[in-house]
Order: structure tokens, then sequence, then C-alpha cells
């Protein structure tokens, strides 16, 4: 499989086009309110993933958004993902640990 054969007179169309600034663009698939809703489920838990937040916005409106468009609507509204970082348990056996090494190390 290889790439699709483009016709002359589409490609010198698709250049003109570009170089006009003007572009075909897809009309988006979430409306205003839905980007509401998403950002209303996203505000309530935000350690949800883009595919839970997906399955809601379903539930909720029966309307289909894909993870991936779920995702792209966040980063539209300067949401970023970030993952949490790894911390260690801290149990009071190594609190007590990290207090007692100084002071046994002091002088």
């Amino acid at each position: 499989m290889g790439r699709a054969k483009i016709p002359l007179n589409k490609k010198i169309e698709i250049k003109t086009s570009l170089e006009f600034g003007i572009t075909q663009r897809r009309k988006k698939v979430s409306t205003p309110i839905d980007d509401r809703n998403l950002l209303r489920l996203c505000k309530k838990c935000r350690t949800k993933s883009s595919q839970i937040l997906s399955s809601e916005l379903i539930l909720s409106n029966g309307k289909y958004l894909s993870a991936r468009t779920v995702r792209r609507r966040l980063l539209d509204m300067g949401y970023k993902s970030y993952q949490a970082k790894k911390k260690t348990l801290r149990t009071l056996a190594y609190k007590k640990q990290r207090f007692l090494f100084p002071r046994e190390h002091q002088y």
C-alpha cells in the first residue's frame, strides 16, 4: 500500500489555497455546550483520564466524543496533561529514620 494518487489539478488547487491562507477545516464535533460540560466534568475530578471523561460525556448527553477529541478540547481550553510525581510511601518507621539520621550525623 502506498500513498493515494492525487491529480495534478487538485495539487495545484491545494497549493494555491494554502498560499492565500484558505484551508479546508472540518466542522467541530462538539458544540460550545458540550465543551462546557466537559470542563465541568474535568473540574469535578481532575485525576480522571480522557477515556473516562469521554465515557461520562456519552452517558450524560448521548453524544460520542473520542478520548483523543476530549484531550484536544482540553488543550484548546488551556489545560495540560500531567502525570503525578512518584513519591515514596512515608511509613512511621521511615519518618523516624529520616528524623534520627541528621541528629546522629550532626557532628
